[in-house]
């Protein structure tokens, strides 16, 4: 199978973006970028005669390794069943090795069993092979995470994967460990905001950053559309854990900031045909909550 890839690259607020397009197949949906790390791209490609469930996974080098050159290439994450690389969807991480100036990587994947356990499957690429973990989980609460379904990876750094559940919570840990220990931290409470929306799906984001101080500043960003407001408005929530295992959170979750779209208001010049009511049908100038008028 012949598999072209190109990346397209735009300086911010500006949106890089990938092109793949298979040359003797087809794609049963829309590829998508599962993760990034060290100039290693994780690409998800379904791919087959009919729809399916079941993705191809890639590691796809463009050739810019952090400004110096090198030949683009692409490789298939060999599958650990015949049909794709797990047997049901899942949320995978990338760890490239030092950098990826070696090309090196590895893949992890963090899969749920029933009853609060995980399965971790790791494939190393220098061996090319899958190794299969029992992480354990370690808990404030007994069965706090026994729906926990993550739909998120984020790379923290060096061995370091953290999990995210977007409805529950974050499971962090160092998958590179023979024994790896998973700490669970549940994200803010959101039952007072799910009574108010009219939407029962919000848009949700976890970013986790190193701070100055050794310590990780973890960041939940949730939108919503309330009655109350009519339009949309943006919540974030911070809080912070040590650097290292056993993760321990510093502080609870606060509120750090509330966006309402109605805040953000359309300059002059901009053109808005087709994406808000036209200003004339308005007192005040245009803003992003006439997008619920």
């Amino acid at each position: 199978m012949s598999i072209r890839v190109s990346l397209s690259v735009a300086r911010p607020p500006l949106v890089s973006y990938v092109l793949a397009w298979p040359a003797d197949a087809d794609f049963t949906e829309d590829p998508f970028i599962s993760s990034t790390h060290g100039g290693l791209i994780l690409l998800s490609m379904p791919m087959g005669p009919k729809r399916s469930q079941f993705s191809q996974y890639y590691v796809y080098q463009p050739g810019c390794r952090h400004g110096s050159a090198g030949a683009p290439w692409l490789e298939l994450v060999p599958p650990l069943m015949d049909t794709g690389l797990l047997g049901e969807p899942c949320a995978v991480g990338l760890l490239s090795h030092d950098g990826a100036e070696s090309g090196g990587y590895y893949v992890a994947v963090l899969t749920s069993q029933g009853g609060g356990k995980f399965e971790l499957c790791l494939f190393c690429s220098e061996t090319g092979t899958w190794t299969i973990k029992n992480p354990l989980l370690i808990l404030e609460e007994e069965d706090e995470a026994a729906e926990f379904m993550p739909n998120k990876v984020v790379t923290v750094g060096g061995g370091v994967l953290a999990f995210i559940d977007l409805s529950r919570g974050i499971l962090i840990g160092d998958v590179l460990e023979d024994s790896p220990e998973f700490h669970y931290i549940p994200l803010p409470s959101i039952d007072f905001y799910t009574k108010r929306t009219s939407y029962p799906l919000q848009p949700r984001d976890v970013s986790i950053d190193m701070s100055g101080d050794d310590t990780l500043r973890i960041k939940f960003v949730e939108v919503l559309c309330t009655f109350s407001l009519g339009a949309w408005a943006a919540n974030t929530w911070i809080t912070t854990t040590t650097a290292t295992s056993p993760w321990f959170q510093l502080e609870d979750w606060d509120t750090d900031s509330m966006l309402e779209a109605r805040q953000i208001s359309v300059d002059e010049g901009v053109s808005i045909a087709e994406l808000l009511p036209e200003a004339s049908d308005f007192d005040v100038k245009p803003n992003l909550g006439f997008l619920f008028c």
